[in-house]
């Protein structure tokens, strides 16, 4: 594929990868404060026991979140990318999906992602653009804030535990 259908295809790429990622970010949010109320609720209620049962889906959603945000983070940026890279003239005919499952295939390689002379892995702008300031507060600050919350239902487990 080429010219403006190369660029409509990589533009449906990019609004795909992000709607996913949003959508996973609103599922790990839900499902986080969820459970969180719940767990609260229940250690208000004098339950510790109960409370500290809900920290293990609290726990895992989070192991969960930080590594698929971050994955589907990395594949809107690539995206993004391949856009720019396009646009810049550096890549003229693509396959969009077949490049796309080739780049989720080959980003933990040894060699990683390379097309023609690009080589993703060693790319600073790639890197840089995955640093942006919304992204780290996405998709580090805030699941790192619901797992501090976390933490602390468990301290108040055990201060209700040694209270007892």
């Amino acid at each position: 594929m080429k010219g403006d259908a190369l660029v409509s295809s990589l533009w449906a790429l990019w609004n795909t990868q992000e709607s996913l990622l949003q959508d996973y970010r609103s599922i790990f949010i839900s499902s986080e404060s969820i459970l969180l109320s719940l767990s609260v609720a229940v250690l208000s209620l004098g339950e510790p026991f109960f409370a500290i049962i809900l920290t293990i889906p609290g726990i895992f959603i989070h192991s969960l979140w930080r590594a698929i945000c971050t994955a589907r983070g990395r594949d809107v940026t690539f995206s993004q990318r391949l856009i720019e890279k396009v646009e810049l003239g550096d890549i003229k005919e693509l396959d969009v999906l077949c490049e796309f499952k080739r780049y989720q295939k080959e980003f933990h390689s040894k060699k990683g992602y390379i097309l023609n002379d690009w080589c993703l892995n060693d790319d600073e702008t790639f890197k840089e653009m995955q640093r942006s300031k919304t992204r780290v507060k996405m998709d580090k600050y805030l699941p790192n804030t619901y797992f501090i919350l976390w933490l602390l239902v468990i301290v108040i487990f055990l201060y209700q535990i040694i209270k007892t």
